[in-house]
C-alpha cells in the first residue's frame, strides 16, 4: 500500500501539465496471474485519476462474474493527489445484479457494481479484486486500455506458472517482456502504456487494432472436456465433441419438425420452412460468447424453453436440421460494425458470435439463428468475415459472403414541383437495402407509429426538408429491401435569380472524411456504399428548358460518380449514382482517396440547372 501511495504522489507531480487535457487518466493497471494446479487466480489493481465531472463515468465500476469466474476481495478507496485517504468503499455499497435479465438460463452471469466518487477534482480512485477460475479456455486477453479516450501511464501483467505447464502467447504493439524462474515456476512480466486516442474517425479500423495487447492461452485445457490449442484442428475437435453431445431433441419437437416439412422435397425449401419456425417459436437472449462461456445449452433446453443465445439457438437449429436429414456446421465469426482480422497463426478463441453454415452442391446457405431478418441473409454484421467452420477432424476457415453494391443499394425516386410563393412539395419513394434496410426493418418491427415518426424525421429525412407524412413498407419476410416513402416540403430546390429560376438536385448523403492533413488512421470500408437517384423536376409554365443538358462523371480506383440530365416533356430528370468500393486505404494513399471524395462533393454542389424566363 505504501508503494501505491508513493506512486500516486509521483504521478500527481508529473501530471500537472497534462492532467487537465483528459477527463481521466489511468495511472496504473496491475494484473497478477497465478496458475496453481488446474486453478487460475487473477488479482487486479486499477488506479484512475478523475480530473472533472465528465471523468466521473470512470468511477462507475462493473465487475462481471459467473459460476465459472468467481470474484472476491473487492476493495476501493479515494485519495487526494497527496495520497491522503478521503473515502473507502463499504461492503454494503457493492451491489449484485444480473448481467442480462432475470431469465433463469443466465442467472449465473452476474455483475458486482459500485460507484465511488468525490466532489473536489482532481482525485484518485483505486480499486482491486480477485478472480478465480477452475475451468478456462484462455489465461488472459490483456490490454492496458480502460477507454480509448484516456491515456494509461503504466500497465503491468505478471504470470506465474509451473515449469511443467505449457502456454502459448502473442503480443502486439509496444510491449516490454521479461522472463524469470523462481523455484519451480516460470514468471513472465509484460509492461506497456497507452497514449489515448481522443477522437474516432469514420471508416477506420476498430480502435482495438491499435491497442498494445498480450494474449495468453493454455496449450492444453479442460473445459467440460479435454482440449488443445496446438492447432486449429485440435481446437475444432474440442468444440465438435462438446456440441455433439448436445443435439438431442424431445419427441414432441421431432413430431413438430416432421409435420412442418411433410411432403416437401426441396432441401432449400425445407431449411427455409424450419428457419421461419425458429424465428417464430424462439427468442434471442443477448449473451456474448466471451461472457456466456463456450458451451451451448442443449438443443432440448431450447426446444422446451424457446429461448437462447447465439450458441444455444445455433446448436438447437443444427439439431433440427440434423433430424430433417440436412447437414449444417456450427460456425464461429467475429461479428460487429468493423471487420477484425483473425490471427490464424495463433489458434485460440477469437470469435464473438455463432452462425450456421449449410453447404449444398451448388450453393451454401448461411443463417444467423438470432436474426429476425430474411432467410439466407447475414447482413452487415457478419458479411465478409473469416468464419471458423466446426467439423470433426476437418474444422477449417471459410469466408462469409461479401455484400456487393447491388446488395446495399439505396435507391431514391424524387419528384419536385415548383409552387410560386410557397414551399416546394417534394415526394420521395425509396427502396433501401444494406444497413439502412436493416435499421428500418428493425424500426418497423419494434416501434409504434409515433416512435417511428420521430425516428424517421430525425434520422432518415434529408437536411432542409420538412417531413409531412411517411409510410414504411416491408415486403415479405424474406425480402432484402424495404420501401420508405415520404412527402416533404422545402425551399431549397427552386431559387430565383432575377427573372430566372435555378433548380438544385437533392444531394446524396455522403460520408464526411477529414482532410489528409487531419486524418490519423487508415480507411477501412467493409462493404460498398451504393446510392442511385432519379430526380424529376417539373418545369413551371413561362420557363424554358436549357439547351445544354449536363452530363458529368468522376472515376477512381476507390469508386465512381455519374450525373446525367434528361428532358422528358416538361420534366427535367437528374439521374445520379455513387459507388464507394469496399476495401482499405493506407494513410500514404489517403490523399488520392480524399481527392475522389472531394471531387464528388464538388460535383454534387454544382448539380444545378438554370431555367430561363421566356
Amino acid at each position: 500500500m505504501k508503494r501505491i501511495l508513493f506512486n500516486i504522489i509521483f504521478w500527481s507531480l508529473s501530471l500537472c501539465a497534462i492532467g487537465q487535457t483528459f477527463d481521466a487518466i489511468l495511472l496504473n493497471q496491475q494484473t497478477d496471474i497465478k496458475i496453481i494446479g488446474t486453478r487460475l487466480i487473477k488479482n487486479h489493481v486499477i488506479t484512475v485519476q478523475i480530473n472533472n465531472r465528465t471523468g466521473e463515468k470512470y468511477t462507475e465500476i462493473d465487475i462481471p462474474y459467473s459460476k465459472l469466474t468467481q470474484v472476491s476481495k473487492v476493495q476501493a478507496s479515494i485519495t487526494d493527489l497527496a495520497g491522503v485517504v478521503i473515502k473507502k468503499l463499504k461492503t454494503s455499497e457493492i451491489k449484485d445484479r444480473s448481467a442480462i435479465s432475470n431469465i433463469s438460463l443466465y442467472e449465473d452471469n452476474m455483475i458486482k457494481e459500485f460507484t465511488l466518487k468525490h466532489n473536489v477534482y482532481p482525485y484518485v480512485l483505486s480499486y482491486s479484486y480477485e478472480e478465480y477460475e477452475s475451468q478456462f479456455l484462455y489465461i488472459d486477453y490483456w490490454s492496458p486500455v480502460l477507454s480509448r479516450k484516456i491515456p494509461t501511464l503504466k500497465a503491468t501483467l505478471t504470470l506465474i506458472f509451473p515449469l511443467n505447464y505449457k502456454i502459448k502467447y502473442t503480443t502486439t504493439g509496444k510491449i516490454t517482456e521479461k522472463k524469470d524462474t523462481i523455484e519451480n515456476n516460470l514468471v513472465y512480466t509484460w509492461s506497456t502504456d497507452y497514449g489515448g486516442i481522443s477522437e474516432s474517425e469514420i471508416y477506420s479500423p476498430d480502435a482495438d487494432t491499435y491497442y498494445p495487447k498480450v494474449k495468453i492461452v493454455p496449450y492444453n485445457f479442460y473445459f467440460e472436456e479435454k482440449g488443445c490449442f496446438d492447432t486449429w484442428k485440435s481446437y475444432g475437435n474440442w468444440q465438435y465433441g462438446i456440441n455433439n453431445n448436445l443435439l438431442h431433441l424431445p419427441d414432441s419437437e421431432k413430431a413438430k419438425i416432421s409435420s412442418l416439412i411433410e411432403g416437401v422435397t426441396d432441401r432449400t425449401e425445407k431449411v427455409k420452412i424450419l428457419y421461419h419456425y425458429l424465428q417464430d417459436a424462439t427468442r434471442y437472449i443477448n449473451v456474448s460468447v466471451e461472457t456466456g462461456g463456450m458451451v451451448p445449452y442443449p438443443a432440448s433446453y431450447v426446444a422446451e424453453n424457446k429461448y437462447g443465445d447465439c450458441k444455444a439457438l445455433s446448436n438447437y437449429f443444427s439439431a433440427v436440421l440434423q433430424y430433417a436429414g440436412i447437414i449444417s456446421y456450427y460456425t464461429k465469426v467475429s461479428a460487429g460494425d468493423e471487420i477484425t482480422a483473425v490471427d490464424k497463426a495463433f489458434p485460440s478463441q477469437q470469435s464473438n458470435h455463432i452462425i450456421l453454415c449449410i453447404p449444398f452442391n451448388t450453393d451454401t446457405i448461411w443463417l444467423d439463428c438470432t436474426s429476425d431478418g430474411p432467410f439466407n441473409y447475414l447482413g452487415t454484421f457478419t458479411q465478409g468475415r473469416d468464419a471458423y467452420i466446426i467439423d470433426k477432424d476437418n474444422s477449417h476457415f471459410g469466408l462469409t459472403p461479401k455484400l456487393t453494391p447491388a446488395d446495399v443499394e439505396e435507391r431514391r425516386a424524387i419528384v419536385g414541383e415548383y409552387k410560386e410563393g410557397s414551399a416546394t412539395t417534394v415526394v420521395f419513394k425509396t427502396i433501401m437495402k444494406g444497413s439502412v434496410f436493416e435499421q428500418l426493418s428493425h424500426i418497423a418491427r419494434e416501434y409504434n407509429k409515433d416512435d417511428q415518426t420521430l425516428i424517421v424525421r430525425n434520422n432518415f429525412i434529408e437536411n432542409g426538408f420538412e417531413l409531412l407524412d411517411f409510410e414504411l413498407l416491408p415486403a415479405h419476410r424474406d425480402s432484402m429491401f424495404i420501401n420508405l416513402n415520404y412527402n416533404t416540403e422545402t425551399n431549397r430546390l427552386y431559387q430565383h435569380y432575377g427573372n430566372d429560376l435555378v433548380v438544385r438536385t437533392v444531394p446524396f448523403d455522403l460520408p464526411k472524411f477529414k482532410k489528409p492533413t487531419e486524418r490519423r488512421f487508415p480507411v477501412q470500408i467493409d462493404y460498398p456504399i451504393c446510392k442511385t437517384d432519379s430526380q424529376a423536376f417539373i418545369v413551371p409554365e413561362g420557363y424554358s428548358i436549357p439547351a445544354n443538358i449536363k452530363e458529368d462523371s468522376v472515376l477512381s480506383e476507390y469508386g465512381k460518380y455519374t450525373l446525367k440530365m434528361i428532358v422528358r416533356g416538361q420534366k427535367l430528370i437528374a439521374v445520379k449514382s455513387f459507388v464507394l468500393y469496399a476495401g482499405n486505404c493506407t494513410l500514404l494513399n489517403y490523399p488520392l482517396f480524399y481527392s475522389f471524395i472531394k471531387k464528388v462533393n464538388d460535383k454534387e454542389k454544382d448539380a444545378l440547372f438554370l431555367l430561363n424566363k421566356k
